[in-house]
Formats: C-alpha cells, structure tokens, sequence
C-alpha cells in the first residue's frame, strides 16, 4: 500500500487543474481524481490529511472556481459579440446566430456545471475519505523553532507555517507508527510500503528548485518516518508516462505564474501572467552555442546527460533574454526584461531602469534597444 500526504496546492490542483499547453484551465484533474478515487477504493492507496490542509481548503476555496469564472466571462463575452453582430446580419443569418448563441450557451453551462460537481467530489473526498493526522503542540512549537533558525523549509521565505506543519505532522505520525510495529513486533497496520509527501513547493521543501530530492535540513526527519518527497502526483499514482509528463508540464507553468499589473490583479478573478515567449538578442562578441533539443546526444555517462533546462541554460547564456505573457483575465500584455523588472505594455514606449528601451506602438512591442 501507499499512503498519500497531499499539500494545500495539490488538492486546489485537484479541483482546478492547468492545462499547459494553451496556458488554461484544463481537465486532467478529473483524470487524477478518479484515479485517486479508484485505487483508495481497491485498497491500494490511502490518503492522509489533517486539519490544517482542511482549514486551508476552506480559505481558499475560492480560487477552485477560477475556471467557471472564466468560462462565466467567455459565455458573456461571446454572447455580446454575436448580438453585436446578429444586428447587422438578415432574418436567415439572424436566425442562424441565434442557434449558435442557444448552442454555446449550452455547451457552456454543461462545462460549468461539470467543473462545479467536480470541485464539490473532491472537497467530499477530502472531507470523508482521508484519514486524519492530529497535530500536537509539540510538532507546533517544533516548527517555530525551526523558521527561528531560517532553516528549511524557511531557509528562502517565512510564510511556511503552514507547509511545515503539515510536512512535520506527516514524519511524526508515520514515525510512531514504525516505532510501534518495531516494539512490538507488529504487521503493518497499513502495510507500508512506501509513504509519501506530495507537494509542488521544491523551492522548500527540497535542495533544488524542480527535483525532489529531499533538502538536507528536513531529511532527519523523513528519513526515521520513511517518507519520500514527490512533486509529481502522476508519479506518486504510478500511472502512465504520458500522464507523468503531462503533469510536469503543467508544473513548470504553474510556477512560473506572476500577478497581473494592471487593476485586475486585485479583483476577485486572481489573476496572473505566464511569460511564455521569449526574444532573444544576440550580444556582441559571445560565442554563440546553437542546441537542437530533439537532436540525439552523444552518450558520455550519467554525469554528462544535459536535460532540457540544462540545454536551454547554455543556448542563453550571454544573450539578453525578453519574455512576453498575457493576463489570464484582462489579457493585457506584459513583458519581463532581461534584469528581471516586469512592465505592462500599453501606447508609450517603457524605459526600464537598467536602461532597455522597449518600443510600443498600438500596444504593441516593435522592437527593443539595448
């Protein structure tokens, strides 16, 4: 058996998913909910959880309806522009927009309320089929002490608390029940093969950003509880390798969201940016290095594997990266210079504190000087 420990972000992922290849919500949640679902049912895995996952899937379960938002504002927006245009159209053409505006309207409100059954399954999954994981004092305090000492998973940021109770409480629980079946020489209660700690944060909770190798701080605790760190759910199910890498795909954006620039940001729509495009401009002088990704690499040992970041890393490196991305609600555009400011593009060019210049003409970008 397996046993799952799921971070606050995995279950509103669970409700809301992210399709990664059109930078929108997408519908492989429904897939890893029913599998979730099916092997808790056939006795494969059980799915820990405690009270402050519970509280933190309450605050913020709004943002679990960030999808039907959208699709509420797609359904408005595309009507107003058939009506818009049905006014110029004959009785036979407005006939036909008519049928058009039935059918979308249909078509929608179906995937609204579909999205909207799906995040009531898995709050109810979450509420009555997950085991509960109290949490004492002790793991409480032990937790301030560790952000104290700035030491993981507070070494980059103290806004963990939360994290790390959750992360502490799972060692603790799982290490007392190892202890016992030691003392007294027990079975298994749940035959413990593996026990695992899903999460999306490898900013604290491992070494490196986007591995899941455990950080070193936070090892000595999960090393006594036996429980492995994975950010991948896909891998955590063992379903199939396209699955795997879906989900990865959808990681790496997920991660790379920034707040919207514009007013919209501080709306109830939360919106965000995904710098997605890049322009790249050559500098002078650097030696160019020129990868194919799909190219098959001359083998060298384990040592020298480069994988897509590490070939993407060195096709970049000397040249001044531009990277472009669209809010997810009021589509403006926004452009991240190469020091790393973020702009919103409107009518006026945008002189960047380091000294770029991003030309913009009809609120778009024509060139940059550098």
């Amino acid at each position: 058996m397996v046993n799952l420990i799921l971070d606050t972000n995995i279950w509103l992922y669970l409700a809301n998913g992210f399709d990664s290849r059109s930078n929108k919500l997408g519908n492989l949640h429904f897939e890893l909910l029913n599998e979730i679902s099916t092997l808790v049912d056939q006795g494969k895995i059980r799915v820990f959880t405690n009270d402050i996952i519970i509280k933190e899937w309450k605050r913020n379960k709004f943002a679990t309806l960030e999808k039907v938002k959208n699709l509420e504002n797609f359904l408005d927006n595309s009507k107003m522009q058939m009506k818009i245009m049905r006014e110029k159209l004959g009785e036979e053409g407005k006939s036909k927009a008519d049928d058009i505006i039935k059918e979308l309207e249909k078509s929608i409100e179906d995937e609204i309320k579909e999205n909207k059954s799906h995040i009531d399954a898995v709050e109810n999954f979450l509420l009555n089929n997950t085991t509960n994981i109290p949490i004492k004092e002790s793991t409480r305090a032990k937790v301030t002490h560790i952000a104290e000492e700035k030491k993981a998973p507070f070494h980059n940021k103290s806004n963990s608390f939360a994290d790390a109770v959750i992360f502490m409480s799972a060692c603790e629980h799982f290490q007392w029940q190892i202890e016992m079946q030691d003392e007294y020489d027990m079975v298994p209660y749940f035959g413990m093969e593996r026990t695992i700690f899903v999460t999306n944060n490898s900013d604290d909770f491992c070494e490196k950003k986007g591995t899941s190798k455990i950080h070193p701080d936070l090892a000595q605790y999960c090393v006594p509880a036996k429980i492995e760190v994975e950010l991948n759910l896909a891998k955590a199910l063992n379903l199939s390798q396209s699955t795997i890498l879906k989900i990865e795909e959808e990681m790496k954006l997920q991660n790379s969201k920034e707040p919207c620039l514009a007013e919209c940001a501080f709306s109830e729509y939360g919106a965000y940016v995904i710098y997605n495009r890049k322009f790249i401009i050559e500098n002078e002088g650097y030696e160019k290095h020129h990868f194919n990704p799909s190219q098959t690499q001359l083998e060298f040992g384990n040592d020298y594997i480069l994988d897509q970041q590490k070939i993407e890393e060195a096709y970049y490196r000397g040249n001044s990266v531009f990277e472009f991305g669209y809010c997810s609600h009021c589509s403006s555009m926004h452009v991240r210079c190469c020091c790393g400011d973020e702009h919103i593009v409107d009518n006026y060019n945008i002189e960047c504190k380091c000294g770029n210049v991003i030309l913009v003409e009809n609120d778009k970008i024509i060139g940059i000087l550098n």
